[in-house]
Formats: C-alpha cells, structure tokens, sequence
C-alpha cells in the first residue's frame, strides 16, 4: 500500500495491510496515519512465537517426572532386579558401555535391513518399538544404581529401603536433566550414563537374578 505525492485525507487514515505503509513525502495525511492488525493475529508479531514457546518448560519438565515415576515402579515392582543391574554396572563398566554403544548402533542397523527385506516388516516395527522403549529404561536403571550406590556410599544403614532408593534415583535423574543443559559436556556425560545403563540392562536380562 503507497501513498502518491498527490495524496490529500483531512482525515485519519487507518489501513489493514499487514505491511508498512508507503507514504510520499509530498502526501498530506491530517490526522496521521494508523496500521491495523490483520484478523486472526496478534497484535504483536512476537506474541504467536511466544505461545509457541511456552509449552516447552512444560514438557522438559514432564519428562523428568516420567522418569522419575518409572524408576519407582522400577524399584517397588522389581527391587530384586534393579539391585542386580547396580551390581553389574560395579562389576563390568567397560563392558557395560561397549554392550550399550554395540546396541545402540547394531539395532538400527538391524531394523532397517528388516524393513529392506519386506517380509520382515512387521519383526522390525517390533524391534523399533522396543529400541525406543529401552532408551528411557536404561537412563532410569542407570539412575536407580548411581542412587544405590550413594546410598551404600553415604547412607549404608538406609541402602535397602525402598523410599530412600526412589529418592536417591530421582536426585540422579534430577541432575542429570540439569546437567543435560551443559552445551557439550552435559549431553556427553548423559549419553554415557544412557550406554552403560542400556548394556548392565542387557547383561542382567541375560543371566538370573541372584538370590538376596
């Protein structure tokens, strides 16, 4: 929308354009000139961007919830189990990461030459949905035995009650999440965390509990 230089309002202009208004300077516009918003928007272009934005601390704060809901059923469900996994990750670190890192990298490998072959579609759909649901389940066990290990560490007399393992994972989880928003260093440190749970999971999954 223009403005010529013939231009003469005695009045006020208001236009609703959505762009700015190009006004010679030889036009006269006596009671100034005022942009309307377009219908549908907000008054000010930032505000849409905003809303946008504001379900983000919603769910990165959900998601830590989550966790921290898993790890206690984790460990009321099965407190057998979730020691065990503590014990493997003492026991065999190293091999615990490259058991992890093997399958983090082999299953997508896997999963694709399935899809390829098209007759095994349908075993690969199931080995995604699991891939994706032992993610978070190896973050949980590896917080449940970083917790118990604090707890043997500096609380040994409360090591086998049930409130204070859910509270020591959920402090594990907590900081882990704060420490994520490190640029480099916080995502490293949680990968790794992420590796080694996954491979003490596995490594415990593959051999029986041992009696308490």
């Amino acid at each position: 929308m223009a403005l010529g230089p013939n231009a003469r309002i005695a009045g006020r202009l208001r236009h609703r354009s959505g762009q700015p208004l190009r006004q010679d300077p030889a036009a006269q516009v006596a009671g100034g000139v005022e942009a309307l918003p377009l219908p549908g928007r907000p008054d000010h272009p930032g505000d849409a961007g905003h809303d946008r934005s504001g379900s983000a601390p919603v769910w990165s704060g959900l998601w830590p919830l989550g966790l921290v809901a898993m790890a206690a059923l984790l460990v009321v469900v099965l407190p057998r189990f979730s020691s065990a996994v503590w014990r493997t990750l003492g026991e065999r670190p190293a091999l615990s990461l490259l058991l992890g890192f093997a399958v983090l990298v082999c299953v997508p490998v896997a999963v694709v030459l399935l899809f390829v072959t098209l007759i095994g579609v349908p075993l690969g759909l199931v080995s995604l949905a699991l891939y994706a649901a032992q993610l978070p389940l190896a973050c949980v066990g590896a917080a449940i035995a970083l917790g118990e290990w604090a707890l043997g560490r500096w609380q040994p007399g409360r090591a086998g009650c049930r409130a204070f393992r859910v509270a020591a994972a959920a402090v594990v989880l907590v900081a882990l999440s704060l420490l994520a928003r490190i640029p480099v260093l916080g995502s490293l440190l949680r990968f790794l965390v992420m590796l080694a749970g996954l491979g003490a999971l596995l490594l415990q999954l593959w051999r029986p509990t041992r009696p308490a």
